[in-house]
């Protein structure tokens, strides 16, 4: 089984500008990235983490957990893909 996971947390304005391709005065086309990118993936992987734990963890790992990721429940739109 292959299980693919994407996070989509473009919605929140500080995501979305978190990285840019612009083009400096001289024309040539980079990368910018802004002071919350680190953040920024590190919310992208914790709900990565969070929507495969069910899927890799054992059961009782799975009972111990979850009344902290009932309380930590978020706002990001997750799609998992089960191939």
């Amino acid at each position: 089984m292959t299980l693919t996971v994407r996070s989509h947390i473009g919605a929140d304005d500080d995501a979305f500008n978190a990285i840019r391709q612009r083009e400096d005065e001289e024309g040539i086309r980079g990368i910018c990235l802004q002071r919350n990118v680190v953040p920024t993936a590190a919310l992208a992987l914790k709900t990565n983490i969070a929507s495969l734990a069910p899927h890799v963890l054992p059961l009782t790992e799975l009972v111990r957990h979850s009344p902290r990721s009932a309380a930590n429940t978020g706002r990001m739109v997750v799609t998992m893909v089960v191939r």
